[in-house]
């Protein structure tokens, strides 16, 4: 009986803490522009069911970007796993959501639409064209709001991306397209002075030499769209996409392979 009121009681004070965590998040990210909640799992809500559709016509040339209302294709909410609070702490959860919630409050719609719309007649399928572009994209943005944030908001970022480089470098095999994906991103983060260029290294030596050369042959467009984001930078990456998008395809075959194989 006695544990049994010691149990409740140690429930209720984590309640309480959990609570206290999620107002003090809110109060941080009250003003992102999207629908911040806490859940038990991350996750990210659209309002257009029809969406992927509308994508996957614009990939395949069936559909001009120019036709596609923007708003339908926006989320309008995200949720964030509240747990995930003890692990990381306060103000690397903080970090973290608001890099989430500013990636789609920020995310470059139409760019995404046009980058689509250019590798159309190339079979690309939509779920690696969405990858590649969301990872550069999302890279892009934490690059603004590295030069905007003030001390503290700065400080938040580099938490959270510190934390974001300790699961890639921690991480077993991902696969080769999040391989490269991944290499890309700790590249520009070496350039950030977030990780060291030995980071860097002992990633590559995980890597096949098939992901290592294709990141070399994409780095240059995609830290000029990271760097830039404007319209000659869009093109770069397009262009560089679409002329290597037969070498990403052999990596995303493998990764298919493999999952068959597991």
């Amino acid at each position: 009986m006695a544990d049994d009121i010691e149990r409740k009681e140690r429930e209720r004070d984590v309640g309480k803490k959990d609570i206290r965590s999620a107002m003090e998040i809110s109060s941080f990210l009250g003003g992102t522009g999207i629908r911040i909640l806490p859940g038990k799992e991350w996750g990210v809500y659209y309002k257009n069911v029809q969406r992927e559709g509308t994508l996957r016509a614009v990939l395949e040339g069936r559909l001009d970007p120019a036709q596609v209302d923007i708003e339908g294709i926006k989320p309008y909410g995200i949720s964030y796993k509240l747990d995930d609070v003890r692990t990381v702490g306060l103000q690397g959860m903080v970090g973290r959501v608001r890099d989430i919630a500013s990636f789609h409050e920020h995310f470059d719609h139409r760019g995404f639409l046009d980058f689509l719309s250019g590798l159309r007649g190339r079979n690309v399928d939509l779920e690696t064209a969405t990858r590649l572009f969301e990872s550069t994209a999302r890279s892009r943005i934490q690059s603004e709001m590295l030069r905007a944030l003030g001390a503290t908001g700065k400080n938040q970022l580099k938490k959270a991306l510190g934390n974001e480089a300790g699961n890639i470098l921690g991480a077993e095999d991902t696969g080769k397209i999040q391989s490269l994906l991944d290499l890309l991103k700790l590249r520009w983060l070496n350039r950030q002075g977030i990780i060291s260029q030995k980071d860097v290294s002992d990633f590559e030596v995980k890597t096949g030499e098939g992901v290592r050369s294709l990141a070399d042959e994409l780095e240059p467009a995609y830290l000029d769209y990271v760097q830039k984001g404007d319209a000659s930078a869009k093109k770069r990456l397009t262009d560089a996409v679409r002329e290597s998008f037969d070498l990403i395809r052999e990596q995303a075959d493998e990764d298919k392979l493999e999952d068959t194989i597991d």
